[in-house]
C-alpha cells in the first residue's frame, strides 16, 4: 500500500495531465453533444413550424369551399377597372396575404423549409384582378422586404377579360395604381 501512495506522490504532475486530458476531453464531448441535440431539435422544430403552416394553408383554403362567393376571386375574366371587392373577398385575400408574409418571414430566418413554387403561385395568383386590387390596396401595410419579394414574382402585364371592345389588351397595374391614388386624392377634397 505504500508503494501505491508513494507512486502517486512521486507522479503527481503526471497524473494530474491524465486527469486534464479526461476533463477536456469530457468538455469536448458534451460540447459535441449539445452540437448534435442543438441541430437534431432544430430539425424537428422547423418540420413542426411546416406542420402548422400547413395547417393554416388548409384552413384559410377551407374558407373558399365553404364560401362559394369567393370563387369569383379566382375568375381571371372579370375587368380590373369594373370589378368591385367584396369585405369578404377582401378579407380571404388579407388571410391569404397574411399566411404569404409568414411563410415569408419563416423562411428567411431558416424557420421552415423554402416552399418551391412560391414564385410561381405569387406570379398565378396575382395575375387575377381581385387579388391585384386587394394587393394594392394593403401592401402599404406590409414590410418592404415582403413587398418588394411578392412584386418581383408578380407579372407586370395581365391580360383583361375578354372583353369584345378589347380581346387579347393588357394592363399596366402601374398606371392603374397611380388613377387609384388621384382618384383618392380627389375624393378627399
Amino acid at each position: 500500500m505504500k508503494e501505491i501512495i508513494c507512486f502517486f506522490e512521486e507522479n503527481k504532475d503526471l497524473i494530474g495531465s491524465i486527469g486534464n486530458f479526461f476533463t477536456i476531453i469530457g468538455v469536448i464531448g458534451g460540447l459535441w453533444f449539445n452540437a448534435y441535440s442543438i441541430r437534431e431539435n432544430t430539425k424537428i422544430v422547423r418540420i413542426s413550424n411546416l406542420f402548422q403552416v400547413t395547417q393554416d394553408h388548409r384552413e384559410i383554403w377551407t374558407l373558399r369551399m365553404e364560401h362559394p362567393s369567393l370563387q369569383r376571386v379566382f375568375d381571371g375574366k372579370l375587368d380590373y377597372d369594373d370589378v368591385v371587392v367584396t369585405s369578404e373577398e377582401n378579407l380571404f385575400i388579407s388571410f391569404l396575404i397574411l399566411h404569404l408574409n409568414l411563410g415569408y418571414q419563416a423562411a428567411k430566418v431558416n424557420s421552415i423549409t423554402r416552399i418551391e413554387g412560391t414564385e410561381e403561385d405569387i406570379k398565378r395568383f396575382f395575375s387575377l384582378p381581385i387579388p391585384r386590387k386587394v394587393w394594392f390596396n394593403i401592401k402599404r401595410f406590409q414590410n418592404k422586404d415582403f413587398v418588394a419579394f411578392v412584386e418581383n414574382n408578380m407579372p407586370a402585364f395581365v391580360p383583361v377579360g375578354n372583353k369584345p371592345s378589347n380581346p387579347g389588351a393588357t394592363i399596366d397595374f402601374n398606371k392603374i395604381q397611380q388613377k387609384v391614388k388621384s382618384k383618392k386624392k380627389l375624393g378627399k377634397k
